[in-house]
């Protein structure tokens, strides 16, 4: 995923499963590798949690400075 593209996919949108769903397709990767390259560079505060059978696997977040 070429960062600076996506960064324009995504810039002034509401993250959605929608917008994830383009970038994936554009890219061809899964839906974690775009949220987690998503919150690499977000400016936004933001979190995922990866769970399986309702326990938490591992989690990222992001806490702009």
């Amino acid at each position: 995923m070429p960062i600076d593209d996506y960064h324009q996919q995504v810039s002034g949108r509401e993250i959605t499963r929608s917008l994830l769903n383009h970038v994936t397709n554009r890219y061809g990767v899964s839906l974690l590798a775009a949220v987690r390259k998503w919150i690499d560079f977000t400016d936004q505060r933001s979190a995922m949690v990866v769970a399986r059978d309702g326990f938490a696997l591992w989690g990222q977040r992001r806490r702009p400075s």
